[in-house]
């Protein structure tokens, strides 16, 4: 009995301090967002030419605890440091892991940000998500699924500002 309880108590403190891991990451990255986000920025990783902008994208210098994949996008309009969360998932896991993830922002930013369920847009291919919004900051989670298939899904974490709304005329 006693070493069930020992091993309990340790697997309890090493979930807590994951967290805390989590939140002082993502309050880093969100704190730094002021500063372009310079304090995360690592190696040039490729160029990405999209209408009407260029978007220089980079590695980051850290990876957010329970993601992979994190860069730093660099455009003339905005920059983000994008981490993805998970992928090739089933709709229902990704779905569930979705609803995880939110409850963990939400407890995170629940002072100062405004929380939005996604709302559809013809231009966005996400499927589901949500947006903590604070002035020209934004920190999403969403969901999309795989181009061609509707079996594979994956979840992004991004954590963005706005640098500069284009003109854009119709």
């Amino acid at each position: 009995m006693k070493p069930a309880f020992i091993i309990s108590f340790l697997l309890i403190g090493c979930l807590v301090s994951a967290q805390t891991v989590f939140e002082k990451q993502v309050l880093q990255i969100i704190n730094d967002a002021g500063h372009n986000f310079e304090s995360f920025k690592g190696e040039f990783k490729k160029i990405s030419f999209t209408s009407p902008d260029t978007t220089s994208v980079y590695y980051t210098t850290t990876t957010i605890l329970g993601t992979k994949e994190n860069t730093l996008n660099i455009s003339n309009f905005f920059i983000f440091y994008d981490a993805l969360v998970a992928d090739s998932l089933k709709k229902s896991e990704a779905k569930r892991m979705l609803q995880e993830w939110k409850k963990k922002l939400n407890f995170l930013l629940s002072h100062g940000f405004e929380s939005k369920k996604y709302e559809k847009k013809p231009w966005n291919p996400s499927e589901d998500g949500w947006t903590f919004s604070n002035g020209d900051l934004t920190v999403t989670l969403n969901l999309y699924s795989k181009m061609g298939t509707s079996s594979s899904y994956f979840i992004y974490l991004s954590v963005s500002k706005i640098t500069n709304i284009p003109d854009i005329k119709n």
